[in-house]
């Protein structure tokens, strides 16, 4: 394979990037226009990573009762999407919205 081809299956792939949550282990990729993005990217990701273990964590304090990862993480994932579509009615609304608009375009890049 040649260096032109093997950039170019590099870029539709994007960089590895292992995060672990729960316990489990997951390879994702980060995507990128350039190695400065594919790093803020990878930096996002594991500030996510590191935000999601923390709140599952909380959680599983706050409800020490519920031991089922699935339920806990079920609530973990509606407290983040209410979290964000709270942001995003807010940001209609905001004179602001073009920022939001650009850290949505980030976040859907990372999910």
């Amino acid at each position: 394979m040649s260096n032109q081809a093997a950039n170019k299956e590099r870029k539709d792939e994007g960089r590895k990037c292992n995060i672990t949550i729960l316990g489990k282990k997951y390879e994702t990729h980060v995507h990128g226009n350039s190695v400065e993005e594919e790093d803020e990217q990878e930096q996002i990701l594991r500030e996510a990573e590191k935000l999601v273990n923390r709140t599952i964590a909380d959680y599983f304090n706050t409800y020490p009762y519920v031991t089922d990862s699935v339920m806990i993480l079920s609530m973990v994932s509606l407290d983040f999407a209410s979290q964000f579509l709270a942001l995003s009615k807010k940001a209609q609304k905001d004179p602001n919205a073009a920022s939001l608009k650009r850290i949505e375009k980030l976040l859907d890049g990372i999910v």
